[in-house]
């Protein structure tokens, strides 16, 4: 497994309700396995979707009865797919896998959820029955294995086996039959705004029965219910749909391949003719992510909500006509194995629901009576299942499974929208919004398997096609004049990696006279490429100093960043501005727009001159393009003037402009950085003897016609600490003075509000944190405490790197040797010096 993981060592017995589709279920032995074991739930935070994972396979089940609350944090779960997060909003009312097989003369559907008993049990992994590893509580020690910014884990069987004389295949009429299979689920989310509305599934199958199976097929199946308001409500009711292409973002507009399940409430449920917050205006989907081993087939297949069994239609084909033997229709639920299976593998793509009320579209279909056709259009409750395969599986062999679950807010735009439903679908389709939808959609699959990268080293980077960004007019021809190849499709091998800043600039700080020298060298962080978009992007550096390491503890006290300009141009068919190309430099645009024998050297060419007030640029020859020209960003590179941070050696070429034998010594700094590289800036004002913590951020331009926005690194990534000096830690007659403070220490003195102590420790009393300073130390010592009888109270020894910005500060926690608190009094001091030296001192703890 790619996963290493830190497990909680505490086992929480948390047991969530079993609940049921709307029949009554069956209880009895297969019920009481499950309770044996405990169910356990976690919720992803780290992005905008927070979907909860249940260890036995299902995921965002939003009816706990009784409550259940979170593995990892302790705290009550009361959304379980809530989007956007904190908006107290869920977007669908649970979903589970299923895996359907032939074993033998059995055709066998094992499902985590949505047929009233769970056929999945869970199984420890690494120890505990949840997994997880999160880079949102640094610091993690398994930051450095982990996929996403915040991964779980979790493992389940369908090994177990009733003789119960109850019956839970509803076709059958007999106990569950297992296919004897093992599936680890690991769930992936990026806190990055591009995909944190994504919530990625890698699932691994073993076969760990005696008999091979064959033509597996694995579906995802949504219960939409909770989405909706209440019956009375407008906007009671749901809707459910496939979308097979989107727009891929590109300039050009060219579609993507998404097969993209999805379902959102009918009208987003306005209040009062608008939107309240209340209002469930968002949509989800499913999709299955695509490499070289994913099989080709599909099925999208959808049901009315089967509590009311006049109710239980689902779209068929008259062709594809099986009599489902579960309802009044025999067309909707598809209960039992064999039904279920069947919906799986027959490849059917079920038209969207909104029109089911149209009966003259739906040529070839079963259709329900149309009033309740009419019903099903607008205040239906439909369960959908999307799945794929097939797969075959001998014993002891694998196959993985990856799809995603995807949000995108305000489908809902129009809070009229609703009437439209049932009888004019194709007017309330024309009134609701796929977009952010669509683009996650498409995101999910390129961080999946980056297009343009050979992952495998085989020569194959995926699929490409040329968009034409600018064209002229010759000679009554239009010519194209910018194209740009755009890669579209990976090379069939996951990557599982999301477009990330570049990597943040190495850093030291030294103490100065109250105040701290910041040095770094930015030689990765200008020149490695992104690994997604496969371009230099860095754009440029922030300094942050804190108080502690919390990410609010930090202030920008500096930034720097190239002089580089957008272009924005007017789409005439939109009729809005937008950036579709990564930022110019202003050589780039002279270069472009400039006139004269050498347009590069064109002075007179000012991009600020064109702005969006009606100062337009519109190059001769090209009568269709209107652009202007904006900043990116800041553009803080005038040393002394617009930012204080400046380069050591501001006379050093670029090594990227020099041949391999010009990359002379002389560029290099003593430690082998290369200068040119090198910045530096001064904090100054600075209270001496406290900690500070300075951070030096990378952040990118990011890409403009891939709908992403510039990227930083965080702030609390690798932050150094360091105190600034006081006038005491200058030499002394020729040799360091050390001295100690506060000194007297004072018990009944606040040192925790004042920062010399407690800092980052709210948890801990303030018995717990009080501390006394030695300063000016030498990188290594040995530190002697004494009571004024000569009695031995504590030895430490101080063994820090000369480089460290901690090396001159040791602290005493007010233990003694014995472990405990000394008492108010005057105590000696003495730190012995490698060489022989050593210097003696007095404190004073009072009360």
């Amino acid at each position: 497994m790619r996963l290493r993981c830190v497990a909680l060592a505490a086992v929480v017995l948390l047991l969530a309700a079993e609940g049921s589709t709307g029949r009554t279920a069956p209880t009895g032995a297969a019920q009481a396995q499950t309770d044996s074991i405990p169910i356990v739930w976690a919720r992803h935070t780290a992005g905008r979707l927070g979907l909860a994972i249940s260890n036995r396979g299902d995921f965002g089940y939003r009816a706990f009865a009784p409550p259940v609350w979170e593995y990892i944090t302790g705290e009550l779960i009361m959304h379980a797919a809530e989007f956007p997060l904190g908006s107290g909003r869920d977007c669908l009312h649970g979903a589970g896998i299923s895996v359907g097989g032939i074993i033998g003369g059995d055709t066998l559907v094992t499902t985590t959820w949505g047929t009233g008993v769970w056929e999945m049990q869970p199984i420890p992994v690494n120890g505990a029955w949840f997994d997880y590893c999160r880079a949102i509580d640094p610091p993690s020690e398994c930051r450095s294995t982990m996929v996403s910014d915040e991964d779980f884990r979790v493992a389940f069987t369908d090994t177990a086996i009733t003789d119960d004389i109850n019956w839970y295949d509803y076709l059958d009429r007999r106990p569950h039959k297992p296919l004897h299979i093992e599936i680890t689920e690991e769930t992936y989310v990026w806190s990055y705004r591009y995909a944190a509305e994504i919530v990625f599934f890698h699932l691994e199958l073993r076969n760990i029965g005696q008999q091979p199976i064959r033509n597996a097929y694995v579906g995802i199946t949504v219960n939409t219910g909770h989405i909706s308001g209440t019956e009375d409500s407008v906007g009671f009711g749901n809707v459910v749909g496939y979308l097979q292409e989107a727009p891929s973002g590109s300039p050009c507009d060219l579609l993507d391949t998404v097969n993209l399940a999805w379902a959102a409430n009918r009208d987003g449920y306005p209040v009062n003719g608008g939107w309240a917050a209340t209002s469930p205006r968002d949509i989800m989907g499913i999709r299955f992510l695509e490499s070289a081993i994913q099989p080709r087939y599909y099925s999208f297949n959808w049901w009315a909500w089967e509590y009311y069994e006049w109710w239980d239609y689902g779209p068929m084909r008259q062709d594809n006509y099986r009599n489902l033997r579960t309802g009044q229709g025999y067309t909707g639920w598809p209960g039992g194995d064999r039904n279920e299976y069947y919906v799986m593998s027959k490849g059917e793509i079920d038209f969207d629901s909104p029109f089911t009320g149209v009966m003259p579209d739906h040529s070839g279909w079963l259709l329900p009576p149309p009033d309740l056709a009419e019903r099903l259009a607008s205040h239906g409750f439909p369960w959908f299942e999307v799945a794929t395969g097939p797969y075959g599986l001998n014993p002891g062999a694998m196959a993985t499974v990856d799809f995603c679950v995807v949000a995108g807010d305000t489908f809902h735009v129009d809070p009229t929208n609703g009437a439209n439903l049932p009888h004019h679908p194709r007017t309330w389709y024309k009134n609701v919004n796929f977009s952010n939808l669509a683009r996650n959609a498409v995101w999910a699959q390129r961080i999946y398997d980056n297009p343009g990268v050979d992952t495998d080293g085989d020569g194959y980077f995926g699929e490409s096609r040329v968009c034409v960004l600018d064209s002229a007019l010759v000679e009554g021809q239009w010519v194209p004049m910018v194209a740009d190849t755009e890669w579209y499709k990976g090379d069939g091998v996951p990557d599982w990696r999301a477009a990330t800043p570049p990597i943040a600039p190495t850093v030291w700080v030294e103490p100065i006279k109250n105040g701290l020298h910041v040095r770094f060298n930015g030689e990765v962080s200008e020149t490695a490429k992104d690994v997604l978009t496969e371009t230099v992007d860095f754009e440029g550096y922030r300094v942050y100093i804190g108080r502690d390491e919390r990410k609010e503890s930090f202030s920008l006290v500096a930034s720097y960043d190239r002089d580089n300009y957008d272009k924005w141009v007017f789409d005439s068919l939109t009729g809005e501005w937008a950036v579709h190309e990564d930022p110019f430099t202003l050589e780039q645009l002279r270069c472009l727009y400039g006139s004269g024998g050498n347009p590069c050297l064109d002075s007179s060419f000012v991009p600020s001159a064109y702005s969006d007030r009606g100062h337009y640029f519109q190059p001769e020859g090209f009568p269709d393009s209107i652009f202007f020209f904006t900043p990116h960003d800041r553009n803080a590179s005038g040393v002394g003037q617009l930012t204080s941070i400046t380069r050591t050696y501001p006379d050093m070429p670029d090594p990227r402009t020099l041949e391999p034998d010009e990359l002379t010594p002389e560029l290099y700094t003593e430690d082998g950085y290369l200068k040119y590289f090198e910045y530096q800036l001064d904090l100054t004002d600075l209270l001496p003897t406290v900690p500070y913590y300075v951070s030096v951020t990378t952040f990118d331009f990011g890409s403009p016609s891939a709908g992403v926005a510039p990227l930083e690194t965080e702030v609390t990534e690798r932050p150094v600490e360091a105190f600034p000096i006081h006038e005491l830690d200058q030499p002394v007659s020729g040799s360091d003075q050390i001295y100690v403070y506060p000194n007297p220490y004072r018990l009944d003195v606040d040192y925790r509000e004042i920062g010399i102590e407690g800092r980052n420790q709210d948890d801990r009393w303030d018995e717990r944190v009080r501390v006394i300073w030695f300063a000016n130390l030498p990188p290594k010592c040995t530190i002697h405490l004494f009571t004024i009888d000569g009695d031995r109270v504590r030895t430490m020894e101080h063994n820090v790197p000369a480089t460290d910005a901690t090396s001159r500060r040791h602290q005493w926690d007010l233990i003694n040797r014995n472990y405990q608190r000394v008492q108010t009094g005057l105590y000696y001091w003495v730190v012995e010096i490698p060489g022989g030296k050593s210097q003696v001192g007095k404190l004073a703890i009072i009360r």
